[in-house]
């Protein structure tokens, strides 16, 4: 399997890109509205049952208990839409759930979502 990060130096200044997307397609990703705070590749999201827009999946808050995809480009706090992989299979090793590697709970929650991590 290919090396899952690329790195580049583009106008002095470093640039690393994780590839979350992996093994076979096809792979589906869909743009959501986005809550408050920043999202980061691989990081686990739910949409909120409050309002409706995606934040970091959180399986001790029953708002955010439920899996919806993996955040699949960078989104800044300051960021209106996320874009998340919601169909396909995804590299294991750059999944967060917060700050913590995704644990078995967690890719379970992933793979009745149709999202199959690999790696």
């Amino acid at each position: 399997m290919a090396d899952s990060v690329h790195n580049a130096v583009v106008g002095g200044t470093s640039v690393s890109e994780v590839e979350i997307l992996g093994g076979p397609g096809p792979h589906f990703e869909r743009d959501y509205p986005k809550g408050t705070g920043e999202l980061t590749v691989g990081q686990l999201a739910a949409i909120s049952d409050a309002d409706g827009l995606v934040y970091a999946y959180d399986p001790a808050d029953t708002n955010l208990d439920v899996v919806k995809g993996v955040v699949s480009a960078p989104a800044e706090s300051a960021a209106t839409n996320v874009r998340l992989l919601v169909f396909g299979h995804v590299n294991r090793v750059h999944l967060k759930v917060g700050a913590s590697a995704a644990d078995a709970a967690a890719l379970l929650a992933l793979e009745e979502r149709h999202i199959y991590p690999v790696g």
